[in-house]
C-alpha cells in the first residue's frame, strides 16, 4: 500500500532537505493564502528535486514502464485506446526526485483530471495492470459516512431490485451530449427489466422531465 500524509505533514517532513521558504514552512494552510502559497510552490519547474508533470489524461497517456517497452510489447496500441493523447514515461531523471507533482486545476486546459482511470496507462505487463486495477477495485473507496447514508436508500428501494442513473443537466459544460428522457430511455432500454424502479439522481429542476421513464 502507498502511504497517504496532509500536505502540512509533507512540509514538515521535507522542509530542511527541499529548503522550503521561511513563507511556505510557516504556511496556514487550512486558509485561502495559505494554500496558495504551497500551490505557487508546487507549482514552480524551477525549484530543485522536484517534478511537475502537467500530465492531464486528456492530453497524455502514461507508458509503463517505458514507451519502448509498450511498443515493444504490442504491435500497436488500439486508436480508440490512445484518441488523441501524447505518450509519456516516468524517467529516472523523473523518478529520481524527492517530489513529483501533478498539478490539477491549474486552468481548465492543461492539468485537469478528468477522464476514465482504466485509460490513465498502457502496461506491457498485462498482469501489472489487472493488479492495479484490482488495487483501485478493492481499496479506493468512499468515507464509511456515505455508505452509511446509501444504505438507508437502498433499504427503501430492495437491495438488488432497481437501477439507478446519473444524469446531469445544469452544470455540465459539455452542452451537446444533453438528451431528452425519451432517449435516455432508448439507450438503457435492453437493461431495463420490466417494472424495475428506478433511481434518479438528477440536478434537472422540472419534476415532469422524467415522466416519459414511468
Amino acid at each position: 500500500a502507498v502511504p497517504v500524509i496532509s500536505a502540512e505533514e509533507f512540509i514538515r517532513l521535507e522542509q530542511d532537505r527541499m529548503d522550503m521558504p521561511h513563507e511556505l514552512r510557516t504556511a496556514d494552510l487550512k486558509t485561502k493564502s495559505g494554500r496558495k502559497i504551497f500551490k505557487n510552490w508546487a507549482f514552480d519547474e524551477n525549484i530543485p528535486d522536484k517534478a511537475v508533470l502537467e500530465w492531464s489524461p486528456l492530453a497524455k497517456v502514461i507508458y509503463h514502464p517505458s514507451i519502448q517497452a509498450v511498443n515493444d510489447q504490442f504491435k500497436k496500441v488500439p486508436e480508440k485506446f490512445i484518441h488523441h493523447r501524447t505518450p509519456v514515461e516516468v524517467t529516472p531523471a523523473i523518478s529520481h526526485n524527492t517530489a513529483i507533482v501533478f498539478p490539477s486545476c491549474k486552468n481548465n486546459n492543461d492539468a485537469r483530471f478528468l477522464g476514465q482511470v482504466a485509460t490513465f496507462g498502457v502496461f506491457a505487463d498485462e498482469a501489472l495492470s489487472r493488479s492495479y486495477k484490482r488495487m483501485l477495485r478493492d481499496h479506493v473507496h468512499y468515507v464509511k459516512t456515505v455508505f452509511d447514508i446509501a444504505a438507508r436508500v437502498i433499504k427503501v428501494l430492495g437491495p438488488w431490485s432497481y437501477s439507478a442513473l446519473h444524469v446531469r443537466r445544469n452544470d455540465l459544460q459539455y452542452k451537446e451530449v444533453f438528451m431528452t428522457a425519451a432517449d435516455t430511455m432508448d439507450h438503457i432500454r435492453p437493461l431495463v427489466k420490466e417494472k424495475e424502479v428506478f433511481y434518479i439522481a438528477t440536478d434537472e429542476g422540472r419534476r415532469f422531465f422524467f415522466s416519459y421513464c414511468e
